[in-house]
């Protein structure tokens, strides 16, 4: 059974398939706000989206991306172990289910809240450069350092264009890498170009797959109020 509600309320879920272990990175190139504050919306829904057992790391992919203070919040969706009701006509077990049911909500609820609070006191437009190559870097190493049995989800929501260069060998063996590709040039061969250039590093990198993805409209919606306009 999956469960998976995004409201702020009931931010829970129980999941029977594999956890995940996420590494999100939000472009915070200065000068396109609208297209990081889409990434941040997208990596609000992952938060919200995020399962029993799964954790979602949200960095910044900027001009220093490697580095340990571009991480933004860290997600870790406790696992449950529900008390079982053998017997139908057992009440009393079904009761102390109902309530192991409900503390779980309410705790899954309030480190969600936790993370997405932390993500909407980012404000956006920070950096001139664009280092990719060292958020990936830094992702693999979180990797590497993940709790074994853990799917390894790698998302970019950016703009590829990684005008610092770094050459960086990196491991992401096993990994599926989604690629939210949020602002490009108008040509549609210029933009396939540059898809099979990453698709390429990534597959040389050892990703088991690599895909493309649109944002939903649900994705587009991000504000920040403490920031200045």
């Amino acid at each position: 059974m999956k469960i998976v509600t995004t409201g702020l309320a009931a931010l829970w879920c129980l999941n029977a398939q594999s956890a995940q272990f996420t590494v999100f990175g939000a472009d915070r190139t200065e000068g396109y706000s609208t297209m990081t504050e889409t990434a941040m919306a997208i990596a609000i829904d992952r938060v919200k989206r995020a399962s029993e057992g799964d954790e979602v790391v949200v960095r910044w992919i900027s001009d220093r991306s490697y580095q340990p203070d571009q991480a933004i919040t860290h997600l870790k969706v406790p696992e449950v172990n529900l008390p079982k009701v053998i017997n139908r006509f057992d009440k009393k077990g079904k009761r102390r289910r109902a309530v192991a049911i409900n503390k779980y909500k309410h705790h899954v609820s309030a480190v969600k809240i936790s993370a997405i609070n932390a993500l909407k006191k980012q404000c956006v437009g920070s950096t001139m450069r664009t280092d990719i190559i060292g958020f990936i870097t830094a992702a693999a190493e979180l990797f590497a350092a993940a709790p074994d049995g853990k799917d390894k989800l790698l998302v970019l929501a950016t703009d590829l264009n990684d005008n610092r260069k770094y050459r960086v060998d990196i491991d992401l063996h096993g990994a599926h890498v989604q690629v939210y590709l949020l602002r490009s040039v108008a040509d549609p061969a210029q933009v396939m170009r540059i898809r099979d250039h990453w698709s390429g590093l990534f597959n040389k990198w050892g990703a088991a797959q690599v895909d493309f993805l649109w944002p939903s409209l649900e994705q587009t919606n991000w504000e920040n109020e403490q920031c200045p306009q």
